[in-house]
């Protein structure tokens, strides 16, 4: 089984893989986001590790589900709607 950073080096040809990709990487992230900070709509993530401090850039919250139950949630639906518009 490859590792994330190896998953993320490829490109997701099927919803239902960038699906399964996206709630590891949603999984992953309270392991390495150390703090965030809220500012006109948007969030900004940092990492602190061996001394170093990274900034992601901001985030628009109304477009970012963080919660990864949400965004499965989110997807099924995606794809029930894709699944109806391709049966007819």
């Amino acid at each position: 089984m490859p590792s994330l950073i190896e998953e993320l080096q490829h490109k997701q040809q099927l919803l239902i893989n960038f699906k399964k990709l996206t709630i590891k990487v949603l999984d992953y992230l309270p392991n390495v986001i150390t703090n965030s900070f809220h500012s006109k709509g948007y969030n900004i993530f940092s990492s602190e590790a061996a001394g170093i401090l990274k900034y992601t850039r901001p985030v628009n919250e109304s477009l970012f589900l963080h919660d990864s139950n949400i965004f499965s949630e989110n997807m099924r639906i995606l794809l029930t709607y894709q699944r109806r518009n391709i049966n007819g």
